[in-house]
């Protein structure tokens, strides 16, 4: 525990130095509007596609959109997206949800490499990505397996932050953030600083948050508090025909399970690396490689004696080799390897020790002949999970896409995907036995679960005007074998039975977001918006499946006027349609949002003032998702203030 505290001191330290000292960087910054679409590059994708030409429904958060949406979680940043709903269990873990599905068919990636934490294994366990220093969020709703492989059947959220620099920057930048809030007394510090050195371009980075236990309409939610802190050296060789780079990060938090006197003190040191050599022979066009190295840990501690210890070691590489364009054509073969070894000791180590290992294979290919735009693809991976009791389970899992896309006029296209991806059971689907106390339950693993596959259909349509966008998803997905948690009725160890199960089922719903400028002139824009989304998911006979996102509908009204920002949102939740067996009721809620920012220049730094009303209503929001929303609502009114320099 006293090295976990001194990198905590150090780290806060370090950005709080940093932070009272900008005028020590003599560079300038952009910050323009927010960027077009076809300008903002997905980087999940091997082809590096902008954000315009992506036919599989995909929402980038980047810009002024990023940092007025950011919070301490990926789940709360998101939330606003349509089709992306959160868990919550407690300020400080919040998972996103996308399109009613979440935990191991959502990979949550940083720089196109998994998280590798243990947030699939239980709803408690936070993800190790910071969402502060994101430059871009990019979400793929419904299944990326062709990237990802099994653990993105129902989508993916990728985080780039620049720690493994792919250009070389001009001068040197920094960003640095301050930022308080009412809630539950909280503070966080980030400061990133990029800058070249010859053919070397590096990064720094740092952040520190704390908060205390936060106050719900209800009351003082007890052992909620957060501690969290990190930092991250990264620097690239790059030349004209080839970048390689590595990057080393740190990531701790510490947090109280709200219900439970238990807290988790979570630690993950990280490595990365990632390289590319253009023009490598008259076919392939370009070679690349990804790979990201981790040990993670973290103890839940009841007092100062440890309860339970979680360990996984995970190592992940991708290699993608693009082919040159020919008549229209582009495509990329890439291959993927991952081992993972999870170990739990202790008197609530509901998993036992495993191994995972995954190797596929991918194929994918892209057509455009003028406004025609036609994607397809295929997988193969070979999984198998052993555990330490010699039970041993291998899986096959094939996927295959196909995507067209066509322009109905100059600013509105028509875009139709077809997919079938396959995922293998995990671990703790498999071979769970015991008490969990945190999700207050006994759960219990099924080690005969076969593979789980997805068939999914989603038809887009979008307009994108100067003065009116629009977007409308409608998708369908069948699963065959659908594997799911819920609770048989029975007592065990005084909790309740929950028990991994499988059943097909099917997945309906929409997406939908536009905005039209009702004022729009050189520097002044008075712009109004719309979200709603919509998931109805039954299994065959008709019974509702567990914890299924609820119906949503929001309204947002945002103007702008040279320096000046201000918006107001409201966005509210349905009650649940349709109850699963054992499942409690939640209300209907509507939470109203509001944010008002000031940016000036400052010479060659810009300067950014900002205040946000999150809950402004102060209503009880129970999210209907959430394993503890009978007992623990999500925070009341919050103010947040803060300032941002860039320079």
């Amino acid at each position: 525990m006293s090295t976990s505290i001194k990198f905590r001191t150090l780290s806060c330290a370090i950005a709080l130095a940093l932070l009272c000292g900008p005028t020590l960087f003599a560079a300038t910054v952009d910050h323009d509007e927010a960027k077009d679409l076809d300008q903002i590059v997905v980087n999940s994708s091997p082809l590096k596609e902008s954000a315009a030409d992506i036919i599989k429904p995909t929402d980038v958060l980047a810009d002024e959109a990023l940092e007025n949406a950011r919070a301490g979680t990926l789940g709360e940043t998101l939330r606003g997206l349509p089709g992306v709903q959160s868990t919550q269990f407690g300020q400080a873990v919040s998972r996103p949800i996308i399109r009613g599905l979440d935990g191991a068919r959502v990979l949550m990636a940083q720089g196109g490499v998994s998280a590798m934490d243990v947030s699939t294994l239980s709803v408690d366990h936070a993800v190790t990505v910071e969402p502060f220093l994101a430059d871009q969020i990019e979400v793929i709703k419904g299944p990326a397996s062709l990237f990802y492989g099994t653990g993105a059947i129902g989508g993916v959220v990728n985080v780039e932050d620049g720690r493994l620099p792919e250009s070389m920057p001009d001068r040197i930048s920094a960003r640095a953030q301050l930022e308080g809030a009412t809630v539950a007394d909280e503070r966080n510090a980030v400061f990133r600083v990029d800058g070249p050195a010859g053919n070397l371009a590096w990064h720094a980075d740092t952040f520190c948050r704390e908060a205390d236990d936060y106050d719900s309409p209800l009351g003082i939610i007890e052992n909620s508090a957060l501690e969290t802190r990190g930092a991250a050296l990264g620097a690239s060789w790059i030349t004209e025909a080839a970048h390689f780079g590595a990057s080393l990060s740190r990531y701790e938090n510490e947090y109280g399970i709200p219900l439970e006197e238990a807290v988790i003190d979570m630690a993950q040191t990280r490595v990365d690396t990632h390289g590319g050599i253009d023009g490598v022979s008259s076919f392939i066009d370009k070679l690349e490689f990804r790979a990201g190295l981790n040990n993670y840990r973290h103890l839940e501690l009841e007092g100062s004696e440890i309860g339970t210890r979680f360990d996984n070691d995970e190592a992940h590489l991708r290699v993608d080799a693009t082919h040159a364009a020919r008549g229209g054509w582009r495509g990329a073969l890439g291959l993927s390897l991952e081992q993972r070894e999870t170990k739990a000791a202790g008197e609530e180590a509901f998993v036992p020790n495993s191994k995972t290992r995954d190797f596929g294979l991918f194929w994918v290919e892209k057509l455009q002949i003028e406004s025609f735009k036609a994607d397809f693809g295929a997988r193969i991976d070979r999984n198998r999970v052993q555990t330490t009791e010699n039970r041993e389970r291998s899986f096959s899992t094939p996927s295959l896409a196909l995507a067209v896309s066509t322009g109905v006029t100059g600013t509105s296209r028509v875009n139709v995907s077809f997919d079938v991806a396959t995922r293998a059971p995990q671990a703790e689907e498999l071979f769970a036995n015991g008490p969990h106390a945190a999700t207050q339950n006994f759960e219990i693993g099924d080690a005969s679960l076969k593979t789980e596959r997805a068939k999914n259909i989603n038809l887009g349509v979008e307009q994108n005007g100067e003065r009116f966008s629009a977007k409308l998803d409608l998708y369908h997905t069948h699963f065959d074998r659908f594997i799911y948690l819920q609770p048989n009725g029975e007592i065990e160890d005084d909790l309740p039975v929950f028990e991994w199960l499988q059943r097909d089922a099917n997945f309906t719903g929409f997406d939908f977001k536009a905005s039209y400028a009702l004022v729009k002139a050189e520097q002044q824009e008075l712009r109004i918006g719309m979200i709603a989304d919509r998931v109805k998911a039954r299994f065959n006979s008709d019974d509702a499946v567990p914890r299924v996102s609820p119906k949503r509908v929001g309204l947002s009204l945002n103007y702008s006027n040279a320096g000046w920002h201000m918006g107001i949102n409201a966005l509210r939740y349905a009650k649940p349609e349709q109850l699963a067996e054992f499942e409690t009721d939640t209300d209907s809620f509507v939470q109203i949002d509001a944010d008002i920012n000031y940016r000036f220049d400052l010479g060659e730094q810009t300067a950014e003032f900002y205040l946000q009303a999150k809950n402004l209503n102060d209503e009880t929001i129970r999210l209907h998702t959430s394993f503890l929303k009978d007992e623990v609502p999500l925070p009341g009114r919050n103010l947040k203030f803060g300032v941002r320099w860039f320079f």
